[in-house]
């Protein structure tokens, strides 16, 4: 899915030589199957993935849909333009720093929804064909929400395949170490793949409570040891002197301390 991926990267970014993010997936049933969660009026989770640490534009992160998805079903959301204020949030919310310092993630308060709302970020949702890819500036804040009650199709899953590039040579030696331990080990990772990479243990179940054998994999396929997929998982190197373009240059930092680290799930 990712090496399918690669193009799109490749052309934002205007070169090849690129990493890769090791990130997740989305699976969720149909609510009317189980008896789920339905749609709620004004109900979101509003985010930010990237913190203040980061300056400017980082990453473009990447969702790929196996199954399509309308505005009455599982939809992407995101505050249109909201990325235009991503450093004028944690100027007025100062607080945000220290906590994104710690972990990006970001969930925004009433109040911090009410300032983007006055800067006329709309709500906006973004449907997605069968097999699309939606991109996203990560300074754009964003969530998904649940399907509406007698949507048309109420047997329809979310299947959704997370994934970011961005230019190799941003990557530092340590950065470039992080991704070899992390392909080896075969973790999974956060969006960020050049800088500021962080991975997740593998899933290791409590078999009794859950009744259920360990999910991480035990071996990676044909396709994730070709030397493409090699090159942008940091295992092997680009020549970065071919005189192919090797993409923009670095974004800028606030502040680099901590910015590696391996979390739990």
């Amino acid at each position: 899915m990712r090496l399918r991926a690669k193009k799109v990267f490749a052309k934002i970014w205007g070169t090849e030589k690129l990493l890769t993010s090791i990130d997740g997936i989305a699976i969720s049933q149909p609510p009317e199957k189980e008896g789920g969660d339905f749609r709620q009026e004004k109900q979101d989770w509003l985010h930010l993935d990237q913190g203040a640490q980061r300056e400017g534009l980082h990453a473009y992160q990447g969702a790929i849909y196996l199954e399509e998805q309308t505005k009455e079903d599982y939809c992407f959301r995101v505050l249109a333009k909201s990325h235009k204020y991503h450093s004028e949030l944690f100027e007025k919310f100062p607080a945000g720093i220290d906590k994104t310092a710690r972990l990006e993630f970001y969930k925004l308060n009433a109040t911090q929804k009410k300032f983007y709302n006055n800067k006329g970020a709309e709500l906006t949702y973004v449907p997605v064909p069968k097999g699309g890819i939606v991109l996203w500036d990560s300074r754009t804040v964003h969530d998904n929400c649940p399907p509406v009650q007698e949507r048309p199709d109420p047997k329809r899953w979310r299947f959704v395949v997370f994934v970011s590039m961005t230019p190799a040579h941003w990557a530092s030696e340590d950065d470039i170490r992080f991704k070899k331990e992390t392909y080896k080990n075969m973790n999974l990772t956060t969006h960020w793949s050049s800088q500021g990479l962080k991975s997740f243990k593998p899933f290791k179940p409590n078999k009794r409570k859950l009744g259920t054998d360990e999910i991480s994999i035990q071996k990676l396929p044909e396709e994730g040891i070709s030397k493409e997929a090699k090159q942008l998982a940091g295992m092997e190197s680009y020549d970065y002197d071919d005189g192919e373009p090797n993409g923009p240059d670095p974004p800028k930092w606030r502040k680099t301390e901590g910015t590696q680290k391996k979390t739990k799930e």
